[in-house]
């Protein structure tokens, strides 16, 4: 820090110590470059900690602080990874509980947790034998089949189409429809 005066102060300054207006008997200093006026009565307080008073004056954020920033404690970071990887197993147990027939909310707690052993632990279980055969959203990738030509007008419909969507006509079935074979099976 380097303090530079004093000067002579100039009328309609204001006292960094008092906060009162000064005049022209009193002094000015120079410290890192900003000038700041103190009366003649406080010139001992301000010389003690001159720095004190000038950052008062200094607007705070990013960019015209003095002080420097703060470093980020090694806990907290710890803390962080930790929440991080605990949400990348706890997904990944919660995935693979719904897809072998389990509570997937407690396999989450679990792989949030214990991370990669709740994994293997989960990797290691059988398929549940109560176990849906696709859960909803985790079914089998839809496979579309060709479409099937109309007869009468040559519109597109699907194999399984008993009649065409464009004209009405009677179609025969080329293929059974997945509703029919999901019905089936349930049977």
């Amino acid at each position: 820090m380097k303090v530079e005066g004093p000067f002579k102060a100039k009328s309609g300054e204001t006292c960094v110590v008092c906060n009162t207006p000064v005049s022209e008997d009193d002094d000015a200093f120079l410290v890192d470059g900003q000038r700041v006026a103190v009366m003649r009565a406080m010139r001992e307080e301000f010389m003690l900690n001159p720095l004190l008073y000038v950052t008062r004056l200094r607007p705070e954020g990013m960019v015209f602080s003095s002080r420097q920033p703060e470093t980020l404690s090694g806990v907290y970071l710890w803390m962080g990874l930790y929440v991080l990887i605990g949400l990348m197993f706890g997904g990944a147990c919660a995935h693979m509980a719904l897809v072998k027939g389990l509570s997937s909310r407690r396999w989450f707690f679990l792989g949030f947790f214990f991370s990669a052993l709740a994994y293997l632990a989960l990797a290691g279980k059988a398929v549940a034998e109560n176990a849906p055969e696709a859960p909803a959203g985790l079914g089998k990738i839809p496979s579309t089949r060709s479409s099937a030509a109309c007869p009468g007008c040559g519109a597109g419909n699907h194999p399984s189409s008993r009649q065409c969507g464009a004209c009405g006509a009677a179609l025969h079935p080329t293929a059974s429809s997945e509703v029919a074979s999901a019905a089936r099976e349930r049977q």
